[in-house]
């Protein structure tokens, strides 16, 4: 890796390309677009909105929630996924839109 100096530092920069990788996928971005529009939903919902295998929904789902991109919520014997940061429909916006 070159040595360069930014504001930011360098851990954060790490971070946030780690969640930029994440989200690099079009399966990935495209369960963040239906969670951006339906809110919450369970691994279900998705497989079939999204007419993908129950098993690679929960695999990107797993992804993406090890880099705190969604969130999963139990309620009675489901489990509920959402976005946890409000700021990921923006850069969504920015990323579909472009």
């Amino acid at each position: 890796m070159e040595h360069f100096t930014s504001r930011i530092p360098f851990t954060e920069l790490e971070t946030t390309a780690n969640k930029l990788k994440a989200i690099a996928h079009p399966v990935r971005l495209a369960i963040l677009d239906l969670l951006r529009k339906k809110n919450k939903l369970t691994v279900t919902e998705i497989q079939e909105s999204l007419n993908i295998e129950q098993t690679a929904t929960s695999y990107h789902l797993i992804q993406m929630k090890n880099k705190k991109l969604v969130k999963s919520e139990k309620k009675a014997n489901k489990m509920f996924y959402s976005i946890s940061n409000d700021q990921i429909p923006q850069i969504l916006d920015i990323l579909l839109l472009s």
